[in-house]
Formats: structure tokens, C-alpha cells, sequence
């Protein structure tokens, strides 16, 4: 078993690993290697969780932590971060601690995710890929996502609720059932206790929405209006998502019947999960008890509870079938391999202008395809040291209706996307990256916002090719984001994909190198003028 823990609130949380039945426990002194604190903050690790056994039985732990990237010659900044959506605190990202391929016997800790927001809670699907919350955060945009990214680094991709068009601005706690579905827990920002409702998706069904406000589809909100060409069809439209216990809003006020957190899998297709009684949410503190929800009826069932005491992030333990840790091939959608002697990622985007029509809207509605000439690629930077609140942001600080946040960006260039839609270009690996899409026709004519609403983010030395060529779009990817054209019909495999899936001017054009030492990148500058 491992979970975090600490004496007090001044000290840094730490790992600490023991027996089933509560023996042998103590600090992974490898994990706690680090200062207590650098840079005013102290150095947390949390959230471990651990992957199913390799063939030799090895597994890996993976945590979050708050110790800042690993030495990378492309960034100009070390140790401990703050978070820009929160300059009080400290950015997290992932690490696994994990067998040293290079040293027999030996451990070594390696970085994961490399943004500026907090990423955690990871988790493992029954193959041994990682679910886990990210938080997106830029000026008019603000939401915690499902995401899903390989042990080896390979495919950070979305995995549910990456817009608060599904209902929701806070979407966490995400774990894989045995039935294939995912459960999380859903919720207004402020709602206490890392409470929520739960719900269950199946993600091969694809992408879902309930939000009936217009501002949450800047691309297209006519999908709201069942009359419009755009609205899936009520009668044929399959959803993906599903709430348990309607009764459990979610909501920050308003009726509701209670709340639920830290869902866990069980051997059937039930969910085990913590529950608290409550009318309010905003006035609930954190009694909850410990259910077992069945997904087909949504009834629960009381295993135990005490009043006044939280039952919570239970775990069944049970056997489960080992089927090791997936692994990234050059196979995948989104291809990819590691050179590890190089620092900037090469990346082949075969359907640039597809990919960046999911940027705003991903809805089972269909998406234009711009006429785009091509796009920026800028630099995301954490607070200066002297920025420790908001108040000290300066010119670096806006403030949208969730909130002030700090936004410190420099140029690294600009990308032209080739005739045929694709894009190749290297830039800066271990470092968060947003786009900046040229205005366009489209964009020119129906006010399309430009800026990404999130960091993205690539190994040092990922090499990596997105996606597939325009035509093969809808015969692969779009049984989870859906057609190009909205159809659910042009949603068909095409055997030609197994044969010209990497064909596109991209894979043979030299890359848009924009892997720039930081001294020779732009000025910083702050939040941008436009959306």
C-alpha cells in the first residue's frame, strides 16, 4: 500500500509505503531525496498509486509532486513552481518511480507530465495506461479534465470532460471499472470536501455534453437548439455519459440529496464509493460513509459509517488479471518513440487543421476545418520569484468571471501548415507550449477565438506524428471525437488507412525548428488582447 502523509502543515507531504496488513511502513526515503522546501515552497509528494506488475513482477509508482521539472537545458528556470492559476501555491506534475533500465537493481525517478497547472490523482486502466485530473486554466477558461497518457510518456491525450460544455467545471477522481466504463466525480468550483456527483462514461462512445449554455460552444452553440442541423438526433444520439444518482447534483447550492467521492472499481460492475447525507453542499463537512453503487439501477447500498467520522478513498482488494503496463509503438494514432539524445521534441501533425479544430469544441456536431496558413507556437512561464499572490502579478494579471490569473508568455515562432493541411516542427521538449492559431476566413467571419485554453506539453527527445492524414480522420478517430462532418454515417473505418495512414507532405518536409535556447526566444509578454 502506499498513500501521502505529514505531521504537521509545516512539513511537505511525503510517500510512505507498508504491508497490507499495516506492517513494515515507512518513508520512501528515494522519492524524499529532495530539500524540504526550495524556492518558498515546500516540496510535496502525493497521490501515489501504483501500476499493474511487469512480466518480472517490477511495478511502477507513480505520484505527484511539486519539486519542479528535471535539469533541462531548455528552460531557464528550477525547482519548485508557482501556480499561475494560484500564485499561492505550487504547480504539480507526475513522476513515476520505477526500476532503472540502465542499472541492474537500481531505482530511478522519472518526470511524466511537464505543465504549469497541477496534475494528479493518477490511476491505472485494467492495460496499465494512466488516467489522472489536470487542471486547465487561461484567461476566460477554467476546468479540471480527464486525461490519459502512456507509462513510457507516450499519447497525453484527453480522455472526458475537456470542456465545461459536459456540464461541469470540475471533473476529478477518474478510476477504470471492471466493466470497462470510467467513474468520476463531478462539480461546481467551491463545492467542499472533494465532493461531486458521480457519474460512469464509456469513452468509446465518445464525446458527450449537457450544458445548456451557449457560451460554453464558442464554435458552435447552435447545437443546443434540437431544431438546428447541427443537433445530434435525440432518437439515435448514444450518450456516453451517464449520472448515478440524479438526485446528487454537484451543484455548490441548490437542492441535492448529498455528496460522493473517491470512487473505486470493484470485481463486477458496481462502484465502490464514499457518500455524505447532505441538502446543501456548501454547508456539508465532510461526513461521508462508505457505499457500493450498481450502475445499472443507481441504488446504493451502506457498507459502513459513523457519524461525524469520513469513511473515504477506499480501495477493494481482489485479484486481477496482470496485464502488465501498455507501451507506446509507432502503431498508435499518435506515434511515438524517445531520443534520448536529443532535448526538443520532433513532431509530425498529419491533419493539422483537424487537430486544431478541436481546440474550442468538441461536440458530436461536426467542426470547420479553417483555412488556416499556419500557427504560433509560444512559451508558457511560471510566476517570477518575487510573484508569490496575485496582488504582485502586475501587468501579468487578468481577471476573467473565474477569477484573476497570472499569464507570462514568450514567442518561439510560427508553424506553416503545408497544402495538404499538415504540419512538422520541433520545439523545446519539458516545456508547456500554447497555440496561437492565424486568423483565418472562418475565424475572420464568425469571431473564432485563437489562443489555446491549455498547455500542451512533449518529453525531451519525443518524437511523435498526431493523428492521420484528412481523409482517414473519420475511419479512426472520429469514433471518439466524431465526424468531420457531424454525420455519425461517415463515422466508418477505411481500409486504405492501414496502408497510407503516415502519407502527407509533413512526413518529408524539413521541420519548423523552433527548439530555441531560452536566451534566444521573445520578450515575455501578458495576457493576450483577444480570445
Amino acid at each position: 500500500m502506499a498513500f501521502a502523509a505529514r505531521a504537521s502543515a509545516s512539513e511537505p507531504l511525503a510517500v510512505f509505503e507498508m504491508n497490507a496488513d499495516g506492517s513494515a511502513c515507512a518513508k520512501n526515503v528515494d522519492i524524499s531525496t529532495h530539500a524540504s522546501s526550495e524556492n518558498g515552497l515546500l516540496v510535496h509528494d502525493f497521490d501515489p498509486a501504483y501500476s499493474p506488475p511487469e512480466a518480472d513482477g517490477s511495478v511502477h509508482l507513480v505520484f505527484a509532486s511539486t519539486r519542479g521539472n528535471d535539469p533541462n537545458a531548455m528552460l531557464d528556470y528550477s525547482g519548485p513552481q508557482r501556480n499561475p492559476a494560484d500564485p499561492t501555491k505550487a504547480n504539480a506534475n507526475l513522476y513515476a518511480y520505477e526500476p532503472d533500465p540502465a542499472k541492474a537493481g537500481a531505482m530511478r525517478i522519472r518526470q511524466l507530465t511537464y505543465l504549469l497547472d497541477m496534475e494528479r490523482a493518477p490511476a491505472f486502466m485494467a492495460d496499465g495506461r494512466l488516467v489522472f485530473t489536470a487542471e486547465k486554466r487561461e484567461p476566460g477558461f477554467y476546468q479540471l479534465a480527464l486525461r490519459r497518457q502512456n507509462l513510457d510518456g507516450g499519447d497525453y491525450h484527453p480522455l472526458f470532460a475537456q470542456r465545461s460544455s459536459i456540464g461541469f467545471h470540475e471533473v476529478s477522481q477518474v478510476v477504470h471499472l471492471a466493466d470497462k466504463n470510467f467513474a468520476m466525480v463531478c462539480a461546481d468550483p467551491g463545492v467542499p470536501h472533494h465532493g461531486g456527483a458521480l457519474a460512469v462514461f464509456n469513452r468509446s462512445m465518445g464525446v458527450d455534453f449537457t450544458s445548456t449554455d451557449p457560451a460554453d460552444y464558442p464554435i458552435d452553440p447552435t447545437v443546443l437548439d434540437p431544431s438546428s442541423p447541427s443537433s445530434p438526433e435525440a432518437s439515435f444520439f448514444l450518450h456516453s455519459l451517464r449520472f448515478l444518482d440524479p438526485t446528487a447534483s454537484g451543484r455548490l447550492h441548490g437542492s441535492t440529496s448529498g455528496l460522493y467521492s473517491s470512487p473505486s472499481p470493484l470485481p463486477n460492475d458496481r462502484v465502490l464509493v464514499s457518500f455524505g447525507q447532505a441538502t446543501d453542499s456548501a454547508s456539508f463537512e465532510g461526513d461521508y460513509d462508505l457505499y457500493v453503487v450498481d450502475q445499472a439501477t443507481g441504488a446504493k447500498t451502506k457498507l459502513l459509517g459513523d457519524p461525524g467520522v469520513a469513511e473515504i478513498d477506499a480501495v477493494a482488494v481482489y485479484a486481477r488479471m496482470p496485464r502488465g503496463v501498455y507501451r507506446s509503438t509507432w502503431n498508435d494514432p499518435n506515434a511515438y518513440g524517445i531520443n534520448p539524445t536529443d532535448t526538443a521534441v520532433d513532431l509530425v501533425q498529419h491533419d493539422a487543421l483537424t487537430i486544431h479544430s478541436l481546440m474550442f469544441q468538441n461536440t458530436p456536431t461536426g467542426r470547420p476545418r479553417e483555412q488556416l496558413s499556419g500557427f504560433e507556437v509560444w512559451e508558457e512561464l511560471p510566476p517570477t520569484p518575487d510573484v508569490t499572490s496575485f496582488q504582485q502579478g502586475g501587468d501579468f494579471v487578468a481577471s476573467d468571471p473565474f477569477g484573476p490569473v497570472y499569464v507570462r508568455r514568450r514567442l518561439l515562432g510560427t508553424v506553416p501548415i503545408l497544402a495538404d493541411g499538415s504540419a512538422h516542427w520541433r520545439a523545446p521538449g519539458g516545456v508547456p507550449l500554447v497555440l496561437h492559431l492565424l486568423d483565418s476566413p472562418e475565424s475572420q467571419a464568425a469571431g473564432f477565438p485563437r489562443w489555446q485554453r491549455e498547455q500542451l506539453m512533449f518529453a525531451p527527445g519525443e518524437m511523435k506524428h498526431e493523428a492521420f492524414p484528412y481523409p482517414f480522420f473519420d475511419g479512426f478517430c472520429a469514433m471518439c471525437h466524431d465526424s468531420v462532418s457531424g454525420r455519425p454515417v461517415d463515422a466508418a473505418l477505411r481500409p486504405d488507412i492501414f496502408t497510407h495512414a503516415s502519407e502527407s507532405a509533413a512526413m518529408t518536409a524539413p521541420p519548423t525548428d523552433l527548439a530555441l535556447p531560452p536566451s534566444q526566444r521573445g520578450a515575455p509578454v501578458g495576457p493576450p488582447n483577444a480570445p
